[in-house]
Protein backbone atom coordinates (compact mmCIF):
# COMPACT_ATOMS: atom_id res chain seq x y z
CA UNK A 1 0.00 0.00 0.00
CA UNK A 2 2.62 2.30 0.67
CA UNK A 3 3.79 2.76 -2.69
CA UNK A 4 0.46 3.42 -4.25
CA UNK A 5 -0.46 6.95 -5.72
CA UNK A 6 -3.53 6.84 -3.30
CA UNK A 7 -0.96 6.03 -0.66
CA UNK A 8 0.72 8.95 -1.42
CA UNK A 9 -2.21 11.32 -1.82
CA UNK A 10 -4.24 10.58 1.32
CA UNK A 11 -0.99 10.76 3.33
CA UNK A 12 -0.26 14.47 1.50
CA UNK A 13 -3.87 15.65 2.10
CA UNK A 14 -3.59 14.27 5.77
CA UNK A 15 -0.50 16.52 5.81
CA UNK A 16 -1.69 19.41 4.77
CA UNK A 17 -4.99 18.96 6.84
CA UNK A 18 -2.13 18.49 10.19
CA UNK A 19 -0.57 21.72 9.37
CA UNK A 20 -3.67 23.42 8.55
CA UNK A 21 -4.98 22.02 12.08
CA UNK A 22 -1.64 22.65 14.42
CA UNK A 23 -0.05 25.38 12.97
CA UNK A 24 -0.10 28.10 15.61
CA UNK A 25 -1.98 31.37 14.58
CA UNK A 26 1.18 33.01 14.92
CA UNK A 27 2.37 31.22 11.98
CA UNK A 28 -1.04 30.49 10.38
CA UNK A 29 -4.27 33.11 10.58
CA UNK A 30 -6.39 30.83 11.66
CA UNK A 31 -9.19 32.19 9.47
CA UNK A 32 -6.66 31.69 6.83
CA UNK A 33 -6.71 27.79 7.37
CA UNK A 34 -10.31 27.35 7.94
CA UNK A 35 -10.89 28.49 4.77
CA UNK A 36 -8.25 25.85 3.38
CA UNK A 37 -10.08 23.01 5.13
CA UNK A 38 -13.54 24.19 3.84
CA UNK A 39 -12.14 24.16 0.44
CA UNK A 40 -10.42 21.08 1.00
CA UNK A 41 -13.52 19.31 2.11
CA UNK A 42 -16.13 20.77 -0.56
CA UNK A 43 -13.50 19.21 -3.38
CA UNK A 44 -13.24 16.13 -1.82
CA UNK A 45 -16.73 15.73 -1.44
CA UNK A 46 -17.25 15.69 -4.91
CA UNK A 47 -15.69 12.33 -5.50
CA UNK A 48 -18.00 9.28 -5.93
CA UNK A 49 -19.87 7.86 -2.72
CA UNK A 50 -17.62 4.67 -3.47
CA UNK A 51 -14.27 6.81 -3.74
CA UNK A 52 -14.64 8.77 -0.67
CA UNK A 53 -15.61 5.58 1.29
CA UNK A 54 -12.65 4.37 0.25
CA UNK A 55 -10.51 7.51 1.28
CA UNK A 56 -11.88 7.67 4.29
CA UNK A 57 -10.95 4.39 4.80
CA UNK A 58 -7.24 5.00 3.52
CA UNK A 59 -7.05 7.79 5.80
CA UNK A 60 -8.27 5.55 8.78
CA UNK A 61 -5.38 2.86 8.34
CA UNK A 62 -3.04 5.98 7.78
CA UNK A 63 -3.53 7.58 10.72
CA UNK A 64 -2.08 4.30 12.68
CA UNK A 65 1.07 5.76 10.94
CA UNK A 66 0.88 9.00 13.14
CA UNK A 67 3.66 9.09 16.55
CA UNK A 68 1.79 11.83 17.97
CA UNK A 69 -1.75 10.40 19.34
CA UNK A 70 -3.51 13.94 19.04
CA UNK A 71 -2.32 13.76 15.03
CA UNK A 72 -2.77 10.15 14.48
CA UNK A 73 -6.77 11.19 16.66
CA UNK A 74 -6.75 14.03 14.01
CA UNK A 75 -6.17 11.65 11.26
CA UNK A 76 -8.68 8.75 11.87
CA UNK A 77 -11.31 11.30 12.61
CA UNK A 78 -10.69 13.31 9.12
CA UNK A 79 -13.35 11.79 6.90
CA UNK A 80 -16.10 12.16 9.30
CA UNK A 81 -14.67 16.25 9.55
CA UNK A 82 -14.46 16.70 5.98
CA UNK A 83 -17.50 15.41 5.48
CA UNK A 84 -16.56 11.74 3.27
CA UNK A 85 -18.49 9.53 5.94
Amino acid sequence: MKNSISYHLAKAIADIAIFLEFTNEKLLDQDTSIEAMEQLAMELQLMEDDDRRSFGLLLKKLSAEYKDSRKAQFVENLPESLGLE
